[in-house]
This record gives C-alpha cells, sequence and structure tokens, in this order.
C-alpha cells in the first residue's frame, strides 16, 4: 500500500504534520499520486478535486474545524462528494457536520512529535528571560492569523476565551504573568 499526503505549502501545522509523516513511514509514502493507492487530502482548501486519477483512488479528506460564521455548504458537498472517508480531528466539526457528509467518518486527534517537545530548565528560563521567580507564568505562544494577515486573530481560536480564564485568575493570584509570542 502506498499513500501520497497533498502539499499544502503554507508553513501551516498541515505540512509539518506530512513531513513527520513521511519521515516516519518512509515504505508506504510516495511523494507521486499516481503511484498511491490512497490519497489523504490533509488540507482540502488547497486540493484540485477535480484530477480525474482519483476515481481510481482510495481518498481520506481531513476536515481540521469549522467556524460557523465562515461555513461553506459548497465546499463541505465538494469534499464530501470526492472522498471514501472524512477524517474529522475536532468532536464538534463531526457533530456540526454530520447532515452534510454522508461518506464514513472518523475522529482522528493530531500526534504530538514529542522531538520537538521538550522539558525546559525553569532556572536557565527564567535567568535567559530575565523572570522573577516569585511570579506564576503562563504562557501563550500558538500564531494563528487571518491567512497572510499578521495582525488579525482568528477568533476561533478562542483569544477571548483565554482573557476571560486569564482575567478570573489574575483576581486570585497577583502574582500571575501572561507571556505572550507574536
Amino acid at each position: 500500500m502506498k499513500i501520497y499526503i497533498n502539499h499544502p505549502g503554507e508553513n501551516w501545522i498541515c505540512d509539518r504534520l506530512r513531513k513527520e509523516f513521511y519521515q516516519y513511514n518512509p515504505e508506504i509514502c510516495t511523494e507521486n499520486i499516481a503511484e498511491a493507492d490512497t490519497v489523504w487530502v490533509i488540507s482540502p482548501w488547497t486540493f484540485n478535486y477535480n484530477n480525474p486519477i482519483l476515481k481510481l483512488k482510495n481518498v481520506i479528506s481531513t476536515i481540521h474545524h469549522i467556524v460557523p460564521e465562515k461555513f461553506n455548504e459548497e465546499n463541505v458537498f465538494n469534499i464530501n462528494k470526492h472522498s471514501n472517508k472524512i477524517h474529522f480531528v475536532s468532536d464538534s466539526t463531526k457533530i456540526f457536520l454530520e447532515n452534510y457528509i454522508n461518506k464514513p467518518s472518523f475522529i482522528k486527534h493530531w500526534w504530538i512529535n514529542n522531538s520537538l517537545f521538550n522539558k525546559l530548565d525553569r532556572d536557565k528560563c527564567l535567568l535567559d528571560l530575565n523572570l522573577k521567580e516569585d511570579k506564576f507564568y503562563v504562557g501563550s505562544f500558538q500564531r494563528d492569523t487571518e491567512g497572510s494577515d499578521l495582525i488579525s486573530p482568528k477568533l476561533e481560536k478562542g483569544p477571548d476565551i483565554f482573557c476571560d480564564i486569564v482575567e478570573k485568575e489574575f483576581s486570585k493570584n497577583k502574582n500571575l504573568v501572561v507571556l505572550l509570542a507574536g
């Protein structure tokens, strides 16, 4: 069996996931869609479903999340039409789309690559970042904005929820400090 995963080319999580999948599963991966038995459309918004070769393939499409205010019914119908299975990474998205999808579907959350994340030395971090030992630090280092606009946040990622939690906790703990990246 050979699997082909489409190239999002957006320097986003899908690109990293594709690279990792290929790195850890080279025996079943191919760069040539014609050689593949299965085509995994990891980013449907960057994929051309009109490719006639897809009729000969097992097509699995991933739907990451749906924002109700930005929902495009036609896109979901197109994904459903050209896929054999639908992969969801979010329970709420699967529930939201259950009336639009008639193909078999499953939920599988993304993996964590432990080689990218490691325990930090607390004392070294305090020293390197010139932080005080008596403070309680919370970090939010996810940058996700609308397209190439690096200023407008994606509100569906819940920055308001993060702020609500921080405000609530700050009222209990005046030593709380939030570190933001970006």
